[in-house]
């Protein structure tokens, strides 16, 4: 059975870290609520409370919340996205949601990136490695699945067997070097020497930063070989014809 077919408790979410960020009246955030990618504005209403009125980018739908402990549980990622500053403060719940959902569509329309957000432009595919954004803390996770017509469109796997939801809002490339882009895949993957991988894919001569050339390798895409050695820049897998062959992380696939 191959990683993907681990059994996993899909009800669960991580437990998330104390956020790193606290809201202020005037900033502009993002975060996932009620699995729907959403921006927002910070504002303190008519009677001083500090409350987040947000609008949903897929559904275009808008709302508010007050800032408080359940809040920050249940407004996934919340952060600061850029430096902009908009005055609600005073208004009704209900006016400042109208007000927020004026803005923030008014940016959509325009097709132009939100203050201060640059998503990476990157689409994901099922089996990549990114890195995704919780709580301000980024972490290494799987794509395990994509859905194109909702505005969380990447199913990810949490190294613990954890699912969650994500956008280009809150996901990235694996970042660093392309040692630290492989010390993350090894760590994800728990790979060692004696674990088995499977080789997926042909790949360019120092692709992605790695030190290896692809020649005479061809023959080894889709089979399954044990890992022998792991250094700074290659993975190394046995083969009965020549002994050890190097290959880059992102070729090998784990499987038990």
């Amino acid at each position: 059975m191959d990683a993907d077919s681990a059994i996993v408790n899909t009800e669960c979410v991580p437990v998330p870290p104390t956020p790193s960020y606290t809201p202020a009246p005037g900033d502009v955030v993002s975060f996932n609520y009620d699995n729907e990618a959403c921006r927002g504005i910070v504002f303190k209403d008519n009677y001083g409370s500090l409350v987040i009125a947000r609008y949903s980018t897929a559904s275009e739908e808008s709302g508010w919340g007050t800032v408080n402990t359940t809040l920050m549980e249940v407004y996934h990622n919340l952060r600061k996205t850029g430096d902009a500053t908009i005055n609600l403060n005073g208004l009704s719940c209900s006016s400042a949601s109208d007000e927020a959902k004026a803005y923030f569509a008014k940016q959509k329309s325009e097709a132009s990136p939100f203050d201060g957000d640059e998503p990476d432009e990157h689409t994901y595919k099922v089996g990549d490695l990114v890195e995704f954004c919780w709580f301000g803390d980024w972490k290494t996770v799987k794509v395990t699945g994509t859905e194109e017509s909702t505005g969380i469109p990447y199913k990810l796997l949490f190294k613990n067997g954890e699912f969650h939801y994500g956008s280009l809002v809150n996901l990235r490339s694996l970042s660093g070097t392309y040692a630290e882009r492989q010390a993350k895949a090894v760590e994800f993957y728990d790979i060692k020497v004696g674990s088995k991988v499977k080789v997926v894919r042909k790949f360019e001569n120092r692709e992605g930063g790695c030190d290896v050339d692809f020649r005479e390798k061809a023959c080894y895409v889709g089979k399954v070989f044990s890992v022998t050695q792991i250094d700074s820049e290659s993975i190394a897998i046995s083969t009965n014809q020549v002994g050890q062959r190097f290959f880059p992380y992102f070729v090998l696939e784990p499987v038990k």
